[in-house]
């Protein structure tokens, strides 16, 4: 009778079964290859450990960092989240009037572009009506911004007669764009707004869903 031939977990080849080493992980040809084989799985074992050890670590730091954040956010003042808040609505302002020309000097959009677009930020602010200094329940008004290009923007002082025409031409293209009655209603009395920073946080993640949806139309 033959005598039985076993695989050998180490070599892979077929030797005499009575010949070899039965070890509890497996069946070797020879007692080197058994401790080859158990050296080989210890390396193995001690390399998952470390990477195991290696992805914990990087899990830790990346919580840690992630519970830094937030304890800096956590202090942010209110101006911080308010700004936030404003630069959101900005963009969103700036997108919804592209094409249109500036809500003050009537200047095209080439025009502003060849004259102004090298200026810090671009050619174009969010500019608003009723400025959010006077009248801040007004800021996140829709109806109370437009696109406007920054030379009538920065104006050259509350009281020149270079910023009250602009004031005035810019009412008359509001009217042209959203009525009389709502321009009225711009210029009457508000109740004052107190915004918390959750309300900052809601506004500025509405804007940025807004813009994102007019971007997103554009494209179509």
């Amino acid at each position: 009778m033959a005598n039985k031939r076993r695989k050998c977990k180490r070599c892979g080849e077929y030797h005499d079964a009575e010949s070899g080493v039965q070890t509890p992980a497996a069946w070797f040809c020879c007692h080197a290859h058994a401790i080859e084989f158990s050296m080989e799985a210890s390396r193995k074992r001690t390399e998952r450990l470390r990477l195991k050890a290696l992805r914990v670590q990087a899990v830790e730091v990346k919580n840690a960092a992630k519970r830094d954040r937030e304890r800096k956010m956590a202090v942010k003042p209110l101006s911080y989240w308010m700004a936030r808040a404003q630069t959101q609505f900005n963009k969103f302002i700036r997108a919804r009037d592209t094409g249109l020309p500036c809500v003050s000097c009537g200047a095209t959009e080439s025009e502003v572009e060849s004259a102004q677009g090298w200026k810090v930020g671009g050619a174009w602010d969010c500019g608003h009506y009723l400025s959010v200094g006077s009248h801040p329940e007004l800021r996140f008004e829709q109806d109370n911004a437009a696109r406007q290009c920054k030379s009538c923007n920065g104006g050259s002082g509350n009281y020149s007669r270079k910023n009250h025409q602009t004031a005035r031409d810019y009412r008359v293209e509001l009217i042209n764009r959203i009525g009389l009655e709502r321009v009225e209603w711009l210029e009457g009395p508000h109740e004052p707004k107190r915004y918390r920073k959750e309300d900052y946080q809601a506004i500025e993640a509405e804007y940025k869903a807004k813009l994102k949806e007019l971007q997103s139309n554009a494209c179509q």
